[in-house]
């Protein structure tokens, strides 16, 4: 059993923790903490398919792995954010029906690409079928600092954003594989939007 926890495998349950992390900071009202743990819950996600990739791995290491990541994936971007949310303002019979569809979506995006995985065009070029729900990790800090910059009440909106990523989740779009400036780029925004808010932490920037 030890020698499935590889480098990648500890990545994604790094993940789990910076999850756990936010979940509980939401429930204590910390939610200028509990933001950047859900961004770095998303960055672990980015990263341990890379680390991935440059381990060697066993057939049975590979499985387990492919395992993992889609466990901790509804933990981390199918639930943690519903926390979030409800720490954020979400109320209302609106807010729960928007939760519990964004629950429900992200669970059958995750059953659907384990059972369909990636689609590939002629070109190489690899995609998804729908958003992919780890992209939670960015949206949902990105709407809620532009709510508190914007000084919006974030109730209503909030509840809107959380249905239309659920609708985003089980659509038949194709969303092209990140790959190359991705993983410049996503960083980078994850490091600025968690700088934001833990100035905000701290006393306000």
């Amino acid at each position: 059993m030890i020698g499935i926890y590889n480098a990648s495998a500890l990545v994604s349950m790094a993940g789990l923790c910076f999850a756990v992390a936010t979940c509980a900071l939401a429930i204590a009202a910390e939610l200028e903490l509990a933001i950047p743990c859900l961004i770095a819950a998303g960055v672990c996600d980015l990263f341990d398919g890379v680390v991935a990739r440059r381990e060697k791995r066993d057939a049975h290491a590979q499985a387990f792995g492919a395992e993992l990541d889609s466990i901790i994936d509804m933990a981390s971007f199918g639930l943690a954010p519903v926390v979030l949310g409800f720490a954020a303002g979400l109320s209302g019979p609106f807010a729960w029906i928007s939760a519990l569809a964004y629950a429900c979506a992200a669970a059958q995006r995750l059953a659907n690409f384990n059972t369909t995985g990636l689609t590939e065009d002629e070109t190489g070029a690899k995609y998804y079928t729908g958003l992919p729900v780890p992209y939670a990790a960015l949206i949902f800090p990105l709407v809620l600092t532009i709510f508190r910059v914007l000084e919006v009440e974030a109730a209503t909106w909030l509840a809107a954003s959380y249905l239309a990523t659920a609708v985003a989740f089980v659509t038949r779009v194709p969303i092209r594989k990140p790959g190359g400036r991705a993983y410049a780029v996503f960083p980078a925004l994850a490091v600025f939007v968690s700088g934001y808010w833990i100035f905000e932490h701290l006393g306000g920037i």
